[in-house]
């Protein structure tokens, strides 16, 4: 099964790539209910008994199946044979050693009743593996003698449902009787490879017996499918096993966004003598990308749900009515080749690629041997660099090979000669976002140096032509003479940002200017006849000046063409301008110095500043007060606060004052009483003083009662006590004086008291 062995068949393979997406799903006539069952059905070393549901568990021995209840969740495999189908459960299946006789060593083998068709339908849920001499294996082919009809191999399951399938031989094998060999996926992720030589991922094939006219098909709708091989070997093959069977056809269909990725080993098949047309997409989800070795393409309108990367080396096509979104999931370090269709999204690191788009084809090339022949192209992708790679087929485009160091815009091909007549030339622009397009192919045509009549003179059926932008016009030329070998003339624009001219002699504005239309005699004379071409723009609207405000941009005048969308300063259209060039910026606010007001308190402080060039233009900044102590209060006079307003802005700083007495006066804190008595002690005065400030003295009035304290006698003055009494906030002081003026009373003598001596002799009195 090598490739080098194939060489032939995979070329035919490759022209009908692939029935892709693309024929419609091959339509698998109903059965009555166990007709298609299969004769046997091993699952690893354990034949099924057909006839009942089972339930089964994988454990580690190889190829062992454990029989279960099926009760919840203990089991990995099911088996349901009113429809055929084998349930696998998070299974790990492994085939025997036995690789002789039935089940070959396979992880799954199902065998056909003779002359009857056979199919499996294997679901999936969860993550499931099988592995064995081959991966799964449906055979009608009973033996050399016996032998069933068709055989159709069904994987499908619910969305997180896959399988991995790995086989010495072949991974997925299936083999037809005297009919159709099928394999089908549907909604499930598949990979099947292969270590072996002479061996395939997958092998769809039809048996000896199949003589007639056996269809080989492979269907994915929605999942993928992605395949391996050894070296040398394929990733998927369609085989016809009867050289009788000259009618047989294959199809590989994809849809619903399927994947089908066989870049290890590709794509091959063996014994098809009818090709299929590379067919349209059709149907609502007819759409899908197939990978034949390094060349991916795109068919029908994909969006890509899970990550794909185009690695290095590797080309996704795009063709013409074909639409991939790559939905943030693609990741390209490859190629991605816009050949007509459109790549829509972002790529997986945020970018948008743009696709090149070529203005100038390169067209077919006449010339005599000896001649140069030079073939352009221009594109542009925006901001994007563009490089440019020109190819070369030597086979009328069967096959295309890169011209080394051939990365310009232009080719020339220098002295021509004969060998070189039909070839082809395209070239492959590649923006530096990743995406490329192919040029339309140009024909050289070397003509041999025969005896022929030149051309001497080019004429044009006008010199002159005037259009407005988007408008066309068609210039016709003549060659004198009239007899001359080549009529033919070559069509050129001086100038393809004014305007274009196609083969045909129609020359479409593109903006306004001037160019030069020249018809070249195409017969290499170098004789020529050109047409001066005036662009002028659509009607100019005028945006005329406004003056700017503080807040508001103004604008100078300009003008805009309506049909091209570009701005000019004059209504003529010659001066380029931008709506940004024409600006006349703001002019900003001139605010004044700022008005304060204060709250009477002086707590609080509102500011404005209004704008000298528009008074209705204010602004009320967040005003900051904060307050200290000017002058502090005393026993009779309230104390000072200064407080301070400040505001920033604008960047810089303001600020205002305002005075508020408002601290308390302290009040009067009087100590003891002076008392100032007269020296009769009739009055007496009394002086309260501030201890705070000795310079407030109160002195109220003081009341003066007196009393005897000590009574005159004959000979001793009496003693009288003055007290002084005031009241003075809310308190009584009282001071005493003592006054010696009570005047002694004398002496009132009365009748002597004679007092005799008992002798008589003397006498006191």
């Amino acid at each position: 099964m090598k490739k080098r062995i194939w060489s032939k068949a995979v070329s035919i393979f490759t022209a009908i790539l692939l029935v892709v997406g693309i024929v419609p799903n091959t339509t698998i006539t109903a059965l009555a209910a166990g007709e298609d069952a299969p004769n046997t059905l091993y699952v690893g070393n354990e034949r099924l008994s057909l006839g009942k549901d089972s339930y089964w568990t994988t454990n580690q021995d190889p190829g062992a199946l454990t029989p279960c209840t099926g009760s919840g969740d203990d089991w990995n495999v099911k088996y349901e044979s009113s429809s055929n189908t084998l349930t696998l459960r998070g299974a790990s299946i492994q085939g025997g050693s036995n690789a002789v006789s039935a089940p070959y060593g396979s992880g799954i083998y199902a065998l056909s009743h003779s002359g009857q068709p056979v199919s499996l339908t294997i679901e999936l849920i969860g993550e499931n593996t099988i592995t064995g001499n081959y991966g799964i294996f449906l055979n009608a082919e009973i033996s050399a003698y016996s032998y069933g009809t068709n055989a159709t191999l069904t994987i499908t399951g619910e969305n997180n449902g896959s399988l991995g399938v790995s086989g010495s031989d072949h991974g997925i094998y299936v083999k037809s009787g005297s009919g159709d060999a099928s394999l089908n996926i549907k909604n499930v992720a598949v990979t099947s490879s292969t270590n072996g030589n002479y061996a395939a991922g997958v092998y769809v094939m039809s048996s000896p017996f199949a003589t007639d006219s056996p269809n080989i098909s492979l269907s994915v709708d929605g999942g993928s499918l992605t395949t391996s091989a050894s070296e040398g070997n394929d990733g998927i093959q369609f085989y016809v096993g009867a050289s009788e069977a000259t009618s047989a056809t294959t199809s590989l269909t994809v849809s619903d966004n399927a994947i089908v990725d066989a870049r290890n080993g590709g794509i091959s098949a063996l014994r098809i003598s009818e090709t299929l047309p590379t067919p349209t997409p059709t149907g609502d989800n007819r759409s899908g990308i197939v990978f034949d070795g390094s060349t991916g393409t795109v068919y029908g309108d994909v969006t890509l749900d899970e990550s794909l990367t185009i690695n290095q080396g590797e080309t996704l096509t795009i063709p013409e009515g074909s639409t991939l979104n790559s939905n943030g999931n693609l990741t390209n370090k490859g190629t991605i080749l816009a050949s007509g269709g459109t790549l829509e999204g972002t790529l997986s690191n945020g970018t948008r690629p743009t696709t090149p788009n070529i203005t100038e084809q390169p067209y077919d090339y006449t010339v005599t041997e000896g001649e140069d022949a030079t073939f352009t192209v221009e594109a542009s992708a925006w901001s994007e660099t563009l490089t440019y790679q020109w190819q070369q087929s030597t086979d009328n485009g069967s096959s295309w090979t890169n011209i080394e160091s051939e990365t310009n815009a232009s080719y020339t091909i220098n002295s021509t000669n004969t060998s070189m007549n039909g070839y082809q030339y395209r070239c492959v622009v590649t923006g530096s976002g990743g995406v490329s397009v192919i040029s339309q192919t140009a024909t050289l045509t070397v003509q041999a140096k025969p005896a022929s009549v030149p051309v001497t003179g080019v004429k044009l059926n006008k010199d002159s032509l005037t259009l407005q932008e988007k408008g066309s016009d068609t210039l016709s030329a003549t060659v004198v003479p009239a007899d001359a070998t080549n009529q033919d003339v070559i069509w050129k624009s001086s100038d393809t940002s004014i305007a274009t001219v196609s083969a045909d002699g129609t020359v479409t504005a593109i903006s306004a200017g001037t160019a030069t239309i020249t018809a070249t005699a195409k017969d290499g004379s170098g004789v020529s006849a050109s047409c001066t071409l005036t662009v002028t723009h659509g009607k100019m609207v005028q945006t005329p000046k406004k003056d700017a405000t503080c807040t508001v941009d103004g604008t100078e005048e300009y003008w805009t063409c309506e049909i091209c969308g570009k701005h000019f300063e004059d209504e003529s259209g010659t001066i380029l301008t931008t709506p940004e060039e024409n600006k006349i910026q703001a002019t900003g606010h001139s605010y004044g110095e700022p008005v304060w007001n204060w709250s009477e308190d002086g707590k609080t402080c509102t500011v404005t500043f209004t704008c000298e060039k528009d008074e209705t233009h204010k602004e009320t900044p967040k005003v900051t007060v904060t307050s200290a102590e000017k002058a502090p209060a005393t026993c009779t006079e309230a104390g000072v606060t200064t407080y301070t307003a400040t505001v920033e802005f604008n960047g810089k700083t303001y600020t205002d004052t305002k005075d508020v007495a408002d601290i308390p006066a302290t009040g009067h804190s009087y100590g003891e009483p002076v008392w100032s008595w007269a020296e009769d002690g009739k009055t007496c005065k009394v002086t309260f003083t501030c201890e705070k400030d000795e310079n407030h003295k109160k002195t109220p009035e003081v009341k003066v009662t007196s009393a005897v304290k000590t009574p005159a006698t004959c000979t001793e003055k009496g003693v009288t006590t003055y007290t002084a009494t005031v009241e003075f906030n809310g308190k009584t002081y009282t001071d005493t004086k003592d006054l010696t003026d009570i005047p002694a009373t004398g002496h009132s003598y009365g009748e002597p008291v004679w007092n005799w001596s008992e002798d008589g002799k003397t006498c006191t009195v």
